[in-house]
């Protein structure tokens, strides 16, 4: 079966790309064998000594994080306490032998082996040949500390193994497993938080702990992970870009930590500079390259290794590798980012992950030092073995700064008026760097009636305050530039204005009056045909009134651990546009879980603008076969109205996904029109000939892992269909 898969997918391909596809699938074990023998005949950590590491940036303005100063205090004792909420999983605290909640009502058994002190428990975690270093750097952490289990995935209970090799590791096949989880919190995208704490202590009345607090967590979560994750074995050595992003964040939080005063002790020093080299030796010899379907992994293994080359000392081993990511950065930017600034995934939200990447490469260019500079003519090109090479010469490192005003100005241009992305393909909730905190307080109680997912959760009482990440926002964008101190980075993107602004090869369309916003939908499913992080949505739409979502794009959900779940989102019935009748979807893809939900089978929509103005929009997708969908509206200051058709006289139906805030006020004209209403904002859908079904069952994701009971309104009937959308 995965043979016919992977014919099928492949025959959904340019020739050119499934012959590489093909060429790959013989090649990739035969590389990854050689590396397994060597990986297995010795210890993996480096013998390399680090004499020092530079440093680019300090904390965010004082001012930032004042105003924000509860938020940090309250995230950092939980993160003190190893309490994290990633990934829909509710604040839980993450350490061995725990009880899991469950993902999908799918749980497994708490992991047996729990560190017991005077216990040699570490030799059932490591492979022997690692044993010994393990040992030697499990030794340097506080004996009050309790280690975190990096190789759970603790919303299932599901674990691997660091006794294992990375690449022999076996992920995405499991019902209600998700390796995201541990790779998400082993990115570690907390450490800026316990920074900002540190610098915040003593300044705020006695809301923070003292600063070593804070320095210790930050030292003894390294060394828990040095320790308990030997290079290139376990679950977070598997791929690149988490590695990469690991590294990065450990390295700009090291100096936020230094930018406060923080000075650590030389044996920690040591380790975590070698960490780092061993970090970059992996990305470079392990790259998420494939010279015909690669994206966002790929990128974000380049902007690390950036990172590291440029931390690290220069030899000619790291002068290779900054040459080389700047060469790669730079190329990858004017591939993965089309020429209106959209990115070529045919996800907003993945637009959102990449162009943080761009942002922070280019803001570490522009504080290069003369000699790092200078290592940008002299490296040896010919240290650089395999796919792709490097030039012997390169393009000034400054043309990434140039390619930066449109992809700013996309995100400010789509974003809704409240602040929010429309949720436009996948939504995976990456994010490459968290600069400030961006939580909304929220009870318990709230939390489980908010959430499906957390009815069952517990642990807290219904009063107790938590915090909840803030999903999809592109706002920090705009932003980063000044957090970091580079002026010449600061990009003043045009503000939204009435009207309509395209991104015709992203393919989207942005209507806003002064009462609303509206995206519509309409381009290619990306990554040269592949679609993997693309859904059914094509001539869907989104409506933000006066600030107020009212129908929305239904969000992602899950990958891997719901097989059934991932395809529902991505499904054309998730979508504010039209079905037929027999529930034919716009695009195909394979049946079952793992790769094939990363898929499509080539992109039969072809969605197509056949015309737009300022106060009219017109578009069509070929995706039900000989029955084009044909839809077109009509933009006034009040109001929009939509005409579907579909061939002569076919029955379809239409649908509107409200957003989790909107509810019924009034069903009027027997069910030909719906008064809704969101806060203080109200709206009318109207049909005069058909009429409105309304549903309270539909489900909607803000972002990854989290579920909310929403509304779904449809419309049934026979080509053509109109409606309209007023407001009250």
């Amino acid at each position: 079966m995965k043979i016919i898969r992977k014919i099928r997918q492949g025959l959904s391909l340019p020739p050119r790309t499934a012959l590489r596809m093909v060429y790959e699938q013989f090649a990739r074990p035969l590389r990854h064998n050689a590396a397994k023998k060597r990986d297995t005949s010795a210890c993996t950590y480096s013998n390399k000594e680090i004499s020092e590491l530079h440093s680019y940036f300090t904390l965010p303005p004082i001012e930032d994080l004042q105003s924000r100063a509860r938020h940090i205090s309250i995230l950092a004792e939980q993160y003190c306490s190893h309490r994290f909420d990633l990934l829909g999983s509710g604040w839980v605290q993450v350490k061995y032998g725990m009880d899991c909640r469950g993902t999908e009502g799918i749980v497994f058994p708490p992991y047996a082996n729990k560190p017991v002190e005077n216990s040699d428990w570490l030799s059932h975690e490591i492979s022997p040949l690692n044993l010994k270093e393990s040992r030697r750097i499990w030794a340097m952490v506080d004996k009050n500390y309790t280690p975190i289990d990096w190789q759970l995935d603790f919303k299932s209970g599901y674990r691997w193994s660091a006794l294992g090799w990375c690449k022999s590791i076996r992920y995405g096949g499991n019902a209600g497993v998700d390796v995201k989880v541990p790779w998400e919190l082993a990115r570690m995208q907390h450490f800026p938080t316990l920074a900002e704490a540190a610098a915040l202590s003593g300044k705020n009345n006695g809301q923070f702990k003292p600063k070593e607090v804070y320095m210790a967590e930050f030292r003894n979560e390294i060394i828990d992970f040095i320790a308990l994750n030997p290079p290139r074995f376990g679950v977070n050595w598997t791929t690149s870009m988490d590695i990469a992003i690991r590294a990065v964040n450990w390295l700009i939080s090291y100096d936020y930590f230094r930018s406060a005063g923080c000075t650590f002790d030389d044996d920690f020093e040591k380790i975590f500079r070698r960490s780092i080299y061993e970090h970059g030796k992996h990305i470079i010899n392990n790259l998420e390259y494939s010279p015909i379907l690669r994206g966002n992994h790929y990128l974000a293994d380049i902007a690390g290794l950036l990172f590291i080359a440029a931390y690290l000392p220069s030899t000619p081993e790291t002068e290779m590798w900054l040459a080389f990511s700047v060469q790669e950065m730079i190329a990858e930017t004017k591939l993965q980012f089309l020429p209106d600034g959209g990115n070529f995934e045919a996800s907003v939200p993945y637009h959102r992950l990449s162009a943080e990447m761009v942002v922070y490469a280019a803001a570490l260019l522009e504080k290069l030092p003369p000699k790092k500079i200078a290592a940008l003519t002299t490296y040896n090109h010919r240290l650089k073995k395999g796919a792709p090479k490097l030039k012997p010469n390169l393009e000034d490192y400054h043309s990434l700064r140039g390619m930066l005003p449109s992809i700013l100005q996309f995100a400010k241009q789509v974003a809704k008026p409240n602040g929010q992305s429309p949720q436009i393909g996948d939504n995976d909730s990456g994010r490459f760097f968290k600069l400030l905190p961006n939580y909304s307080e929220m009870s318990t109680l709230q939390a489980k009636t908010t959430f499906l997912n957390l009815k069952n959760y517990s642990e807290l009482s219904d009063d107790h305050t938590i915090l909840v990440e803030n999903h999809n926002e592109h706002g920090e964008l705009q932003e980063i530039a000044r957090l970091l101190n580079c002026p010449s980075l600061q990009n003043k993107a045009s503000k939204p204005e009435t009207g309509i602004v395209s991104f015709d090869n992203f393919g989207l369309d942005v209507y806003r009056t002064k009462e609303y916003y509206c995206a519509v939908r309409c381009g290619s499913i990306g990554q040269r045909g592949k679609g993997g992080h693309a859904h059914n949505d094509q001539l869907s739409i989104e409506v933000n009134i006066r600030g107020q979502d009212i129908f929305v794009d239904g969000g992602t959900y899950l990958y891997t651990p719901a097989a059934d779940m991932r395809n529902h989102f991505r499904s054309t019935a998730a979508h504010n546009t039209v079905i037929p009748e027999n529930k034919e979807e716009q695009n195909l893809w394979l049946p079952g879980g793992g790769d094939a939900l990363f898929w499509m089978l080539g992109d039969r929509s072809k969605g197509t603008v056949i015309h737009k103005n300022e106060k009219e929009w017109k578009g069509s997708h070929s995706g039900f076969g000989v029955h084009k969908h044909i839809r077109t509206l009509y933009f006034n200051e009040n109001k929009i109205t939509g005409i579907d058709e579909l061939g002569d006289g076919q029955a379809f139906t239409t649908f509107f996904h409200c957003a989790p805030d909107v509810h019924v006020v009034e069903i009027g004209g027997s069910n030909h029109s719906v008064l809704l209403s969101s806060n203080d904002v109200s709206v009318r859908l109207i049909c005069k000939n058909q009429t409105i079904q309304i549903s309270d069952n539909d489900v909607y994701s803000a972002g990854y892992g989290i579920l909310q009971q929403t509304m779904l309104l449809s419309i049934s009937g026979k080509s053509p269909v109109e409606w309209s959308i007023e407001i009250v």
